[in-house]
């Protein structure tokens, strides 16, 4: 609860619900309470004014335009956010927790009723490559937005995940060394002092 520029923390460990129902100190929750509450809160997907997809977060360098331009494709195109909802939209809410589930273990091998999750993410980035396509944003060179894609469709071509590429990669040829894995993610080996 925020009041007058400050947080009161007799709310804290009680129940939203509760909080709604009696208030605090004859203060009733409004609107902004409620604001305030979601912005505690961790679902994969979250509204703030904007729709936040959380689960994408930490990408490597070369594929973290992709999420932005996936989301782009399928948004700002009526007949394409359709395309992409007919994909799944006779998916119940457990349908989406078992293939959540399922995801985190078998990655894009995962199934969805008999359908393999990388022929699904395949799908979905052909339509933003679509959406994309039609709304022509281009750069200096003339390359339309489908460009931040490109790293994308390479992962998907060889049917790998960025998480599972650097896991090969972190037993494999960086030896589980933390400086190769900082080096790929784009950050400094070792810390730089601010200028």
């Amino acid at each position: 609860m925020l009041r007058g520029g400050r947080y009161r923390t007799e709310v804290t460990g009680v129940p939203f619900r509760r909080f709604l129902d009696t208030g605090l100190d004859g203060e009733p929750a409004t609107l902004d309470d409620w604001r305030l509450h979601l912005t505690t809160l961790f679902p994969e997907v979250r509204l703030k004014g904007y729709i936040e997809l959380r689960s994408a977060d930490s990408q490597p360098p070369g594929t973290v335009l992709g999420l932005p331009a996936l989301v782009k494709g399928i948004f700002y195109e009526a007949d394409c956010l359709d395309a992409a909802d007919d994909l799944v939209k006779r998916w119940s809410f457990a349908d989406c927790s078992e293939l959540y589930a399922d995801v985190t273990r078998g990655g894009m091998r995962a199934r969805m009723k008999g359908i393999a999750v990388l022929d699904l993410v395949r799908e979905l980035g052909a339509i933003a490559d679509e959406g994309l396509r039609r709304q022509a944003v281009t750069d200096r060179e003339g390359r339309d937005e489908r460009l931040y894609l490109e790293p994308v469709r390479e992962l998907l071509a060889a049917g790998r995940p960025a998480a599972q590429v650097i896991a090969e990669r972190w037993a494999g040829p960086w030896k589980e060394q933390v400086g190769p894995f900082l080096a790929a993610s784009g950050f400094p080996a070792t810390p730089q002092k601010p200028s």
